[in-house]
């Protein structure tokens, strides 16, 4: 009686072992998240090899280690699933071996630090995740290793300071966001150094002078806004400095005289606004 008992648990396992070893992704199905045999009605639990790669199931769910493959049979991917999401560490790498991108899974989310990698082992960029959002400083770079991106996250929203540079380290962007939103002081610069323009924002909305520059230096144009809308001054002007376009608006209207100059500096048309209505124009 023990000798057969033994027997039945033998056979048993070889049945197991071969179902694991000999199990292909197109003998299984997928029901509501589950992974099925496609002839069986209880979920799948066993190896099973995939195009280029293989893994695991435990109870219809991916688990344990799964690795994918180039062609050529240098590893693409590696990661552990538990309970069907990816969970630890996970790593994908180049065809040369190289790798290209590392990160951390906590039951499928993204959290913790992420990076990933030039050909040449180089970082691109790195940043970090709190329970899926990016949260914290995210950095990217050239691939000579200056820096190109500074940015800032909470809870995954824009929020502080953001820089970008061009590669030979001069500053070109700075912005401000708060809670995802434009907010505080925008600047552009050319890639000498010299101001592009100055902008300035409340709450996503435009708000105060928004002054623009030609390479040279000199003004490009002045204009200003109040909750997003035109109001005041709204000035253009020739590069060199010579006053193109004088004006103002009203919530968002034309109001009040404007003045177009020559590129020498002689008036040649003078228009009079009255709540968005041409009122009398002189040449």
């Amino acid at each position: 009686m023990l000798k057969n008992l033994v027997l039945l648990v033998f056979s048993l396992a070889l049945a197991a072992y071969a179902q694991a070893e000999n199990v292909t992704a197109d003998q299984l199905v997928e029901r509501d998240g589950v992974t099925y045999e496609d002839i069986s009605s209880e979920p799948f639990t066993g190896r099973v090899s995939v195009e280029l790669g293989a893994g695991a199931y435990k109870d219809g769910l991916k688990s344990g280690l799964w690795e994918i493959y180039f062609e050529t049979g240098e590893l693409m991917s590696r990661g552990e699933y538990v309970g069907g999401k990816q969970d630890g560490a996970w790593e994908d790498y180049y065809e040369s071996g190289q790798l290209s991108w590392r990160r951390q899974y906590v039951m499928g989310e993204l959290n913790g630090p992420s990076e990933t990698y030039y050909p040449d082992g180089q970082v691109i960029a790195s940043w970090e995740y709190v329970e899926g959002e990016i949260d914290g400083v995210s950095e990217s770079y050239y691939p000579n290793g200056q820096l190109s991106h500074r940015a800032e996250y909470v809870d995954g929203a824009k929020h502080g300071r953001w820089e970008e540079y061009y590669e030979n380290g001069q500053l070109s962007y700075r912005n401000q966001y708060a809670n995802g939103e434009r907010n505080g002081i925008w600047e552009k610069y050319y890639e000498d150094g010299q101001l592009s323009y100055r902008d300035e924002y409340i709450e996503d909305e435009r708000n105060g002078l928004f002054e623009a520059y030609y390479e040279n230096g000199e003004l490009r144009w002045r204009w200003e806004y109040v909750a997003g809308e035109e109001t005041g001054i709204w000035e253009d002007y020739y590069m060199t400095g010579q006053l193109k376009t004088s004006g103002r608006y009203l919530e968002g209207i034309l109001h009040g005289v404007w003045d177009y100059y020559s590129a020498d500096g002689v008036l040649e048309l003078r228009e009079v606004w009255e709540d968005g209505e041409l009122v009398s124009s002189t040449d």
